[in-house]
C-alpha cells in the first residue's frame, strides 16, 4: 500500500514504532491544519511556489543581465571558458572528432614545468628559458598524456546540450543556456516540493521549497556555465521517481515500458555526472529490497533499468571507440582532482590552489601514476607519515565543510551580489550557517524513519565529495538543497515538541542548533582574507568593463567610455580607498590590484581631460596618486623587511 504523508512532526509508516498522540493545543492543530489547508490545495501551492522560483530568477535576470556576472564565460583561466570552447569544438568538427580537447591553464604550466624542471624535455637546456612557442605544445602534449588523450575530459552531456544549443541558435552566446538553467532551477523548486512533502508532508514540503527559493548561490550557479544547476534537478529527478516508485501501490508490478524510462533517466543522469550511477543503484536497491526473494519481480526492473541506462549511454561508448579512447570513460580528471586535494600540505581552506611548491608536489605524483586513478590515489597516499596523518586531513576537509563561507572556485557568489539587489538579501537570508545545523536536527529527528532512507544516501553521495576531494561552493548546493527537507522538519518539529510541552527534545534541538551555529559561524582562519577577493575585481575588469571601454572608443563615444570606467569605480571594495602612503596594502595581492586601479583612473583621468570635465580630472588624479603612493610604500615596507630578515638570517648548521 502506498505511504500516506506524515502529519506534522509525525514520523511516516512503515514499520517505525507508532508515535504518541499530541495532546490538545492551539498551536499543534494550527500546524496540522496548516498541513491539510496546503495538502488540499496542493495544485496552487505547487503554482505558486514555480511562480514565486520563476519570479526571483527573472527579476535577477534582469539586474545581472548587462554586468560582468553574465560574462564569467570569457575568462581563459576558468571552467566555463573550457565548456564554451569544448561546445564550439563539437558544433565545428562534430562528436566524433579524435583530437584531444583538455584546457591548459596556468596552474597547468605551474605543475607542467615542475615536471620539466626534473626531467628537461631539451637536455642542458632549461625548460623555462625556452622559447614560449616551444614550451606551449610541450605542456599541453604533458597534460594530453597525464588526461588520457582523446578521452573525454568531464563527463559529456552537459557539453553537448551547449553545443546543440549554439548549434540551434547559430552562435555562442552562452545566455541562451543559462535561460535554460533557469528553467531548470524552478523545475529543481517543483521536485523538491514533490519529494520533500511525500516523506514529511505537505508543510515542510513547502518550506524547504521556499528555502531553496531563497537559496541565493543555487540562483547564482544558474547563471554560470557549470553543471550545478543540472545537477541539482538530476538528483531530486532520480530521488522523485525512486521515490514514487516506493511509495505507488503498483509497487513494482508496472509495464515495461516505465522502467525502461527510469533507465533513460540514470543514463542521462550518469552521463551528466558519474556519481549518479551509484546514487541510482542505491535507489533501485531501496526498490528492489523488499522483493529480494522473488526472482521475477525484482530481475526485470534490474535488467530494464541497466539495459536502457546503457543504451542511452551507447554514443558515448561508440565516440570512444572511434576514436581509439578507453570504451567506458566519461571523465579523465579524477587522478588529477584526487591528487591536488589530498597531499599532505594541501589546504583545505582554499579549495583548488596547486601552485608553488604545491605543483611540484602534484608533478611528481602525476609523473608516477601516469595519469591513472588508482596510480594517483597510491602515489598521493604515500605521501603521508602514517594513515593517521591521512586520516586528520580528513576531518579537517569535514571540518572546514561545515562553514558558513561560500568557498568560491570559477566564479563567486558574493561577487554577484554586488550587482543584485535580490541576491543581496538571499545572501543573508537562507545561508549554510543556519540551514546545516537546523538540517542536523532534522537528520536527528527522522533518522528512523523509512521514508528517509534515500534522503540518506543521496546526501551521502553528496556529501562525499566534499571530504574525499575538497570543500567548494558549486559542490556544497546539492547538499544544502538535499537538507532542506530536514532543516523544514527540525525547525517544525521544535515548534511542535514545545507546544506540547516536551522539554528535553527542545532543549537537546536547541543545544544542537544553537551549538551548530556558532561553529558554522567561526572566523577564517587567516584573517587578512577577504569574502571577495582582489581577483574578482581584476577579472570583472578585463572581461567585462575593459572591452566595453575599448568599444566605446572605437567608436569614438568618450563619454560612455568614461561612464563604463566609473561604473567599475562604483564596484569598488571601500578599503581601496582608504589606501594612501600612511595606509598601504596588506599584501601583495592587494598591492597588485591598487597598482592596477590606479592606472585605469589614469586613464579616466586623461579621458576626462579629453571632454574639458576638469573636475573629474581633479578626483581621479587624486585616487590614481594615493593608490600609487600605499603601493610604494608597501614595496618599500617589504624591501626593509627582507632586509631585516638577510641581517638575522642565521647560518645553516653543517651536518
Amino acid at each position: 500500500m502506498s505511504t500516506p504523508p506524515p502529519a506534522v512532526g509525525i514520523p511516516p509508516a512503515g514499520g517505525e514504532p507508532a508515535p504518541e498522540p499530541a495532546p490538545p493545543g492551539a498551536a499543534v492543530d494550527v500546524l496540522r491544519n496548516a498541513d491539510r489547508w496546503l495538502a488540499a490545495r496542493r495544485a496552487w501551492v505547487i503554482g505558486v511556489l514555480l511562480l514565486s522560483a520563476a519570479l526571483c530568477r527573472i527579476v535577477v535576470l534582469v539586474e545581472v543581465f548587462d554586468t560582468p556576472v553574465m560574462y564569467s564565460v570569457r575568462h581563459e583561466e576558468m571552467d566555463m571558458r573550457f565548456f564554451a570552447q569544448w561546445a564550439a569544438h563539437i558544433v565545428e568538427h562534430g562528436p566524433l572528432d579524435p583530437t584531444p580537447l583538455h584546457p591548459v591553464h596556468t596552474w597547468h604550466r605551474h605543475v607542467a614545468a615542475a615536471h620539466f624542471g626534473k626531467f628537461p624535455p631539451v637536455p642542458g637546456k632549461n625548460f623555462l628559458e625556452l622559447d614560449n612557442r616551444v614550451r606551449e605544445p610541450m605542456i599541453r602534449d604533458l597534460w594530453n598524456e597525464w588526461y588520457g588523450g582523446n578521452r573525454y575530459h568531464q563527463e559529456p552531456l552537459y557539453p553537448h546540450l551547449l553545443a546543440l544549443v549554439f548549434w540551434l541558435t547559430g552562435g555562442e552566446d552562452v545566455r541562451w543556456f543559462y535561460g535554460l538553467q533557469l528553467l531548470g532551477g524552478v523545475l529543481s523548486i517543483g521536485l523538491l516540493f514533490g519529494v520533500a512533502r511525500r516523506s514529511f508532508g505537505d508543510l515542510v514540503g513547502v518550506l524547504a521549497a521556499a528555502m531553496a527559493i531563497g537559496y541565493g548561490p543555487l540562483i547564482h550557479y544558474e547563471l554560470v556555465l557549470l553543471r550545478v544547476s543540472f545537477l541539482v534537478l538530476a538528483g531530486l529527478g532520480l530521488l522523485y521517481v525512486f521515490q514514487r516508485i516506493y511509495t505507488s501501490p503498483r509497487g513494482l508490478d508496472r509495464p515495461l515500458w516505465h522502467w525502461l524510462l527510469v533507465g533513460a533517466l540514470v543514463g542521462l543522469a550518469t552521463s551528466l555526472k558519474i556519481t549518479f550511477a551509484p546514487l541510482a543503484f542505491g535507489l533501485l536497491a531501496l526498490v528492489l529490497w523488499p522483493a529480494r526473494r522473488e526472482f521475477r519481480r525484482w530481475f526485470v526492473p534490474l535488467c530494464s533499468v541497466g539495459g536502457a541506462a546503457l543504451l542511452l549511454m551507447t554514443p558515448w561508448f561508440v565516440r570512444n571507440a572511434v576514436v581509439g579512447a578507453s570504451l567506458f570513460s566519461l571523465s579523465s580528471v579524477g587522478p588529477v582532482t584526487f591528487a591536488a586535494s589530498n597531499y599532505p600540505s594541501y589546504l583545505v581552506d582554499y579549495g583548488w590552489a596547486p601552485y608553488g611548491e604545491d605543483a611540484s608536489v602534484l608533478a611528481r605524483v602525476m609523473h608516477e601514476s601516469h595519469g591513472t586513478l588508482l596510480g594517483a590515489i597510491r602515489s598521493t597516499l604515500a605521501l603521508y607519515e602514517s594513515t593517521g596523518a591521512y586520516i586528520w586531513k580528513l576531518i579537517d576537509k569535514l571540518l572546514i565543510a561545515w562553514f558558513w563561507f561560500e568557498q568560491p572556485n570559477n566564479t563567486n557568489f558574493y561577487f554577484s551580489t554586488v550587482f543584485s539587489f535580490v541576491l543581496t538579501v538571499m545572501r543573508y537570508l537562507v545561508v549554510a550557517a543556519w540551514v546545516m545545523p537546523a538540517g542536523l536536527v532534522g537528520l536527528g529527528v527522522a533518522f528512523r524513519w523509512r521514508a528517509t532512507r534515500a534522503w540518506w544516501w543521496y546526501l551521502g553521495l553528496s556529501f562525499a565529495p566534499l571530504v574525499v576531494f575538497y570543500t567548494l561552493s558549486r559542490f556544497r548546493v546539492p547538499v544544502m538543497v538535499g537538507l532542506f527537507p530536514f532543516a523544514a522538519l527540525g525547525l517544525v518539529s521544535v515548534v511542535s515538541w514545545t507546544v506540547r510541552n516536551r522539554v528535553w527534545p527542545t532543549i537537546v534541538a536547541l543545544v544542537l542548533f544553537i551549538a551548530g551555529v556558532v561553529w558554522m559561524c567561526r572566523s577564517f582562519r587567516d584573517p587578512m582574507r577577504q569574502v571577495i577577493d582582489a581577483g574578482n575585481y581584476s577579472g570583472a575588469l578585463q572581461q567585462y568593463y575593459i572591452p566595453k571601454y575599448t568599444q566605446a572608443i572605437d567608436a569614438g563615444q568618450h563619454a560612455q567610455a568614461l561612464a563604463v570606467l566609473e561604473r567599475f569605480f562604483g564596484i569598488l571594495p571601500d578599503y581601496l580607498f582608504n589606501l594612501n602612503g600612511n595606509h598601504p596594502p596588506e599584501n601583495q595581492y592587494e598591492g597588485a590590484f591598487a597598482m592596477q586601479v590606479a592606472g585605469v583612473y589614469q586613464m579616466a583621468a586623461k579621458l576626462a581631460n579629453h571632454l574639458g570635465r576638469q573636475q573629474d580630472v581633479t578626483r581621479f588624479d587624486a585616487v590614481d596618486h594615493d593608490l600609487r603612493a600605499a603601493v610604494g610604500a608597501y614595496q618599500v615596507w617589504m624591501r626593509e623587511l627582507q632586509q631585516e630578515a638577510e641581517r638575522t638570517k642565521q647560518p645553516k648548521p653543517k651536518k
